[in-house]
């Protein structure tokens, strides 16, 4: 789909060159907020959450952690909503972004309990893990950031819902103006 070279709009080009292509605005407000978020320490915090959900979903043994630690805490359990993993990211899905740290947010105190018990099983990488995430400056980077994107989820899906309903409007008219006309 995306791409100015071989993606919709070079195929929209190609069979139109005056047609304009113009990024629908669930789009453009998450590149705005991915472009907005080009500082450091907001991209070691995402990439810090990423690592951590990889980390939980491809190793059998710190998923296990993770799930004991679950449900040992009704607290989080209930504040995940039946969640039983942490989110990855989608880079194509608008919402992810916030869903996955809203995820790893509310987790928190099992991540941090999870990890502290592979650590003590001699897991080096989750002892990385868990120095990084006690940081002051991640968990207010995690905080902010996850409140921000929080905030957009509901105005990205309202833009996603009309731009559809929109697109299909005017793809109603040209198909009505093609059969109109005399060739």
């Amino acid at each position: 789909m995306a791409g100015k070279y071989s993606g919709v709009q070079a195929r929209i080009l190609q069979l139109n060159p005056e047609a304009n292509y113009i990024h629908c605005k669930a789009h453009a407000l998450n590149l705005a907020l991915i472009h907005s978020s080009k500082d450091v320490s907001v991209r070691n915090m995402v990439s810090t959450v990423q690592e951590i959900a990889f980390s939980f979903d491809y190793s059998a043994k710190r998923l296990l952690a993770f799930s004991e630690e679950l449900s040992d805490n009704q607290n989080v359990k209930e504040q995940l909503d039946r969640r039983t993993k942490l989110r990855t990211l989608c880079e194509t899905r608008w919402s992810s972004r916030a869903d996955y740290l809203f995820t790893f947010l509310n987790a928190f105190p099992v991540v941090v309990l999870s990890l502290e018990a592979l650590k003590d099983d001699r897991d080096d990488k989750a002892a990385q893990y868990v120095n990084a995430i006690l940081k002051f400056d991640f968990m207010i980077v995690l905080v902010v950031a996850e409140h921000l994107l929080g905030a957009t989820v509901a105005l990205t899906n309202y833009f996603s819902k009309n731009w559809y309903q929109l697109v299909r409007r005017c793809a109603r008219l040209v198909v009505q103006r093609l059969d109109n006309e005399q060739f």
